[in-house]
């Protein structure tokens, strides 16, 4: 496999990245050896599984107590009966499995054939990771969640281009693609309201910032664009009026569903905006915190299949995700970064987001996380 740092096709790439980039590094966790020569031959005779690596805090897998982790997630959708004489058995459930650790074990539950099994060994999920951007069950998950929502939507040819990783949310999503993205010779291009984290981020690497308007009465009925289109594409033009002690823009920072002002930006919107970004080879990088909160209309409470109810909602909740879809549906440049977080929907306390972009990035912010 080409390494998308030195793959040639990747070379334009390159003027995105900070001048800082270059000089980090990552040392060594610890230096080993070299060994004594006793030492040296006992180890050359043993397998690799039998020696417990001490530098990532692995659990001898012998001793490990842990032996299986199962969560299953149960909706109870609605009783078939509709009355309130209706006992548990009577009600349709769906359920969603998560299991870690022994197959043998799994194979005796009757429902964790629908469900997702993880590939790591139990042990390796309580130790120091090594994988510092997310466990590889993690990835998993989550590369799957970019094919399920059909993000990559007519675009999917692009798909293998891009690699996914995991943070501890848009907080961190934002600072690690300041430090990749900005640097005193580089401006971004911010909301007129916008996270306020990313200012700070930007602040932190001596890079500049500059706003650009947003149409405040766009809304579903009228169609109108968030972004005030004709407000960049002048900006853009005579920046260096307008701007003359910042570098041109090299990348544009937008929330899709704007907070706090409730502004939807549909994939026609986004199709506008990336091609002016496309024209003047600017990146994008595109906040979604609350895409996947797609509130529709009121289940049904009439009498029927509750569970045909329950599945019918959620092919339109998953055809309306498809229908506002993501910048990734139009990157046919691959200069598009997504950030997205899972606090609003799933669990707020453990703050988990991740970052999709295309490899060569994904690789660079990798470096910063280990670094």
């Amino acid at each position: 496999m080409t390494d998308p740092q030195t793959n040639p096709k990747n070379i334009h790439f390159a003027k995105f990245i900070s001048n800082i980039d270059s000089k980090r590094f990552k040392p060594g966790y610890c230096s080993h050896g070299p060994f004594p020569s006793k030492l040296k031959k006992f180890l050359a005779t043993q397998k690799p599984e039998d020696i417990i690596q001490m530098a990532s805090g692995d659990p001898n897998k012998e001793t490990f107590c842990v032996k299986n982790i199962t969560v299953n997630h149960t909706l109870k959708v609605g009783n078939k009966h509709f009355d309130s004489l209706s006992t548990a058995d009577d009600y349709d459930l769906v359920v969603n499995s998560f299991h870690l650790g022994d197959k043998t074990f799994s194979q005796k539950q009757k429902n964790i054939d629908t469900g997702y099994i993880a590939k790591d060994p139990i042990e390796s999920v309580f130790k120091y990771s090594t994988n510092t951007y997310g466990l590889n069950s993690t990835l998993d998950l989550y590369s799957g969640i970019l094919d399920k929502f059909d993000y990559f939507g007519d675009n999917k040819s692009q798909r293998e281009n891009y690699d996914v990783m995991i943070t501890s949310g848009t907080a961190a999503s934002t600072f690690y693609l300041a430090h990749l993205l900005c640097d005193e010779n580089k401006t971004m291009l911010i909301e007129e309201f916008t996270y306020p984290a990313i200012m700070s981020n930007i602040s932190m690497t001596r890079g500049h910032y500059a706003s650009f308007n947003l149409n405040t009465n766009a809304t579903a009925e009228n169609g109108k664009n968030p972004i005030d289109i004709s407000y960049l594409k002048n900006l853009l033009k005579n920046w260096f009026e307008i701007h003359p002690n910042k570098p041109f823009p090299t990348v544009l920072y937008t929330i899709t569903i704007q907070n706090p002002l409730c502004l939807v930006q549909t994939l026609k919107h986004k199709k506008e905006v990336y091609d002016i970004c496309a024209h003047y080879g600017i990146m994008i990088i595109e906040d979604d915190p609350y895409g996947t909160i797609m509130l529709d209309k009121k289940p049904s409470t009439e009498a029927g299949d509750r569970l045909d109810n329950f599945n019918n909602e959620k092919k339109v909740y998953l055809n309306a995700l498809a229908k506002n879809s993501s910048y990734l549906a139009v990157d046919t440049e691959n200069i598009v970064i997504r950030c997205e977080s899972a606090s609003k929907v799933f669990a707020p306390g453990l703050r988990v987001g991740f970052i999709v972009g295309h490899k060569f990035f994904i690789d660079k912010l990798k470096h910063i996380v280990d670094s």
